[in-house]
């Protein structure tokens, strides 16, 4: 059973979301593919992905999504015996 949170009381939603995936994962045992970091690195360097007036990922965003996605699904043992 995933613990309560006892952290802050504001969050935003994004954050929320994030946690809720975060414990249902743990939960019921499931790797979760975060591609937040990434995502920042790329900010950082200046790469935008998303569209100027939308928050849909841009083909640079799609790309760096798909090579991270990618890498997580190629570690060893991520793939267990049913």
């Amino acid at each position: 059973m995933a613990k309560p949170w006892t952290g802050p009381t504001r969050l935003s939603l994004w954050a929320l979301t994030a946690l809720t995936a975060a414990a249902s994962a743990t939960e019921l045992d499931l790797d979760l593919i975060d591609s937040l970091p990434p995502f920042r690195k790329a900010a950082r360097e200046g790469v935008l992905l998303y569209h100027p007036y939308d928050t849909h990922w841009n083909s640079a965003g799609r790309q760096r999504a798909a090579e991270h996605i990618a890498t997580r699904l190629q570690r060893p043992g991520l793939l267990r015996p049913g």
